[in-house]
């Protein structure tokens, strides 16, 4: 079974709920937690990174771009999330979740299914 829940996503936050690990905007990807080992959880990031090079697509056609080549390449079924401010609670395969950012873009993705 699969659990999600997600708090404030693109709504103003409360006070109790910003995230400020992305305080510092980066002009890089940063992973910023990932349960994968070192060669996947590469992979994964740069399969993130190209799918976000296509800056003429919205953020829904990425992340569906993300959804499948993460499916191809680990096996389905992969879940993503994007947009900011936003916190998580996931239940998910191990090892199998990524997250990180691009700018003030959050990823989210995660394999449970």
């Amino acid at each position: 079974s699969m659990s999600l829940a997600i708090e404030g996503l693109n709504e103003v936050p409360r006070g109790d709920l910003v995230d400020y690990s992305n305080k510092f905007v980066h002009n890089y990807p940063i992973v910023m937690q990932c349960t994968m080992g070192k060669s996947e959880k590469n992979e994964a990031r740069d399969l993130v990174i190209a799918s976000l090079e296509n800056t003429s697509w919205n953020t829904t056609k990425i992340a569906t771009q993300i959804k499948t080549m993460l499916d191809k390449t680990f096996g389905a079924a992969w879940h993503v999330v994007m947009g900011d401010r936003y916190s998580f609670a996931v239940s998910h395969e191990a090892p199998s979740m990524l997250y990180m950012f691009s700018g003030n873009l959050a990823i989210l993705a995660w394999k449970s299914g």
